[in-house]
């Protein structure tokens, strides 16, 4: 079995093309994001092209078309990835009643990896309405007719999700809070 894929079936003009531009667009993402971001972006663009095959430039127009293909798709992994610590930021507010406490020591990542485990936690519909209202920054009434509910029915679902949510999350944050062993007093060995 070989591990290239099977382009039997696939014109064999965007095969050439492919395998002329692949690599140049390649490097053209590594040198802007990660290189598993890099591949997923090369990959994408190479996507949009099959799917826009007969309206892509031809000749030596056809790789700045490839590269402004690759620069949107970069830009659009940093802003989902903004979105995305955008989310965990309102997430871990929502579990949170009060602020830490000053000698609060907290590792990077755990309060995200808390409040995703928070939210896996909850049902779809809660899930659903938080992740509109978080990330995709959507107003109850843009909720609403997403759902297909009415506002009131969103507003309740949001604060129940939310109340549910900080619940979880608080339940979690206990677990995983180690707490400091007490310090003997006296002195000696």
């Amino acid at each position: 079995m070989s591990d290239r894929p099977d382009v039997s079936g696939i014109d064999p003009v965007f095969v050439r093309f492919y395998g002329e531009h692949y690599p140049k667009v390649l490097a053209y993402c590594r040198r802007r994001a990660e290189p598993e971001a890099a591949e997923d972006a090369s990959a994408e663009v190479f996507t949009a092209a099959w799917r826009k095959w007969p309206k892509v430039p031809e000749g030596e127009r056809a790789l700045p078309w490839l590269y402004g293909a690759a620069h949107r798709e970069i830009l659009h992994q940093w802003r989902s990835a903004a979105r995305y610590r955008r989310l965990v930021d309102r997430m871990q507010r929502l579990g949170r009643t009060d602020p830490p406490e000053p000698d609060q020591v907290v590792l990077d990542g755990v309060e995200a990896e808390l409040a995703r485990e928070a939210l896996t936690h909850l049902r779809q519909s809660d899930q659903e309405a938080l992740r509109l209202a978080l990330w995709e920054e959507l107003t109850t009434p843009e909720i609403a007719v997403v759902l297909g509910l009415t506002e009131n029915a969103v507003a309740m679902r949001l604060l129940r999700a939310k109340q549910r949510f900080g619940d979880q999350y608080r339940a979690l944050e206990k677990r995983h809070v180690k707490r400091p062993l007490p310090v003997a007093s006296g002195g000696g060995r």
